[in-house]
């Protein structure tokens, strides 16, 4: 598995050390709202892939899965639960 952590940068971003710079494509995403903890978000990430997307009319395509921390995105440090947006790219079947 790998896990790359970003954030967004303006076009004109200089940074120092050692960074990397690339764009999420656009087009199509299916994404669904998650609320949980890191042990519930691989469950989340299944069901998005195996329950929706079989009967959804799309498919996978090879741009990158992400998942999406808004700004204003819930998180509470007693219990670990957090919100994000877990996006899949899709095109049409």
């Amino acid at each position: 598995m790998r896990y790359d952590g970003a954030v967004e940068v303006p076009e004109d971003f200089t940074g120092s050390g050692p960074y990397m710079t690339t764009v999420i494509p656009g087009g199509k995403y299916a994404s669904g709202r998650f609320k949980g903890t890191g042990d519930q978000i691989g469950a989340a990430w299944e069901s998005l892939l195996c329950d929706w997307l079989p009967d959804s009319g799309m498919q996978v395509d090879a741009r990158p899965f992400f998942e999406y921390y808004p700004a204003d995105a819930a998180y509470d440090p007693k219990t670990g639960a957090f919100e994000c947006d877990i996006c899949i790219p899709v095109v049409a079947l």
